[in-house]
């Protein structure tokens, strides 16, 4: 056996394993998964169905338009019948309050899309404006006024009175996004097959493809 060999691959095999970096990372990666996640989140999410607050929505939902320069507010109240009001304050044309219907709710590793079909309309700021705007497509107002910028991480397609949100990249960009749990990413494994509203509250259908002794140690961590 050749020692001197022996001891140098030793060597090199205690400073690769470096205790305080490799804890420090857990201790980083924890403390962000406390901060998205409990014990009750994890159960719901893998009993397939989670009840998230308006207040919750909103409070992502504002991070998530932190850059655009044109929607200073963007906030969600849910309403009974699949159905909730959306409140925008923008810079060009003041307050815009819109009622719509969820038709689509999905989301998985590849895509994360929501699809709307907005009821009514109107601008509170501009009474004048408003009926004019009120009886238009929103495909036909952004042609005119331009596109609604609510910031990179959220896209925006109109057609017709149909507005689908592409919200995948700001999934991407997220703290969740980051964590890693024995080789499995939760965001990864996280899918979302529809969504339902009752007053307050947002209710996602859901299907956490973790195996058990993954879902058992985030229970045990959080």
């Amino acid at each position: 056996m050749d020692m001197p060999v022996m001891i140098v691959h030793v060597e090199e095999s205690v400073k690769a394993w470096d205790l305080g970096s490799s804890f420090g990372d857990m201790s980083r990666m924890l403390s962000t998964l406390r901060e998205v996640w409990d014990r009750q989140t994890v159960a719901d999410l893998e009993q397939g169905n989670i009840a998230v607050p308006d207040a919750v929505l909103n409070q992502y939902l504002q991070q998530a338009i932190g850059d655009s320069s044109k929607v200073k507010e963007f906030t969600l109240t849910s309403l009974d019948g699949n159905k909730f009001k959306v409140h925008l304050r923008t810079d060009s044309v003041g307050t815009v309050e819109m009622t719509c219907q969820i038709k689509q709710f999905e989301h998985d590793k590849d895509h994360s899309v929501m699809k709307l079909y907005i009821e009514d309309k109107t601008l509170p700021d501009r009474p004048l404006m408003s009926f004019i705007f009120s009886h238009m497509s929103m495909a036909m107002v952004t042609k005119l006024a331009g596109p609604i910028d609510v910031g990179s991480d959220l896209a925006l397609d109109f057609r017709g009175n149909m507005v689908t949100v592409d919200f995948h990249q700001a999934l991407s960009r997220s703290k969740l996004a980051g964590i890693e749990i024995m080789g499995y990413r939760p965001l990864d494994e996280l899918v979302v097959k529809g969504a339902t509203t009752r007053a307050g509250v947002v209710e996602f259908e859901t299907n956490l493809a973790l195996p058990k002794n993954v879902v058992d140690t985030l229970m045990n961590v959080l």
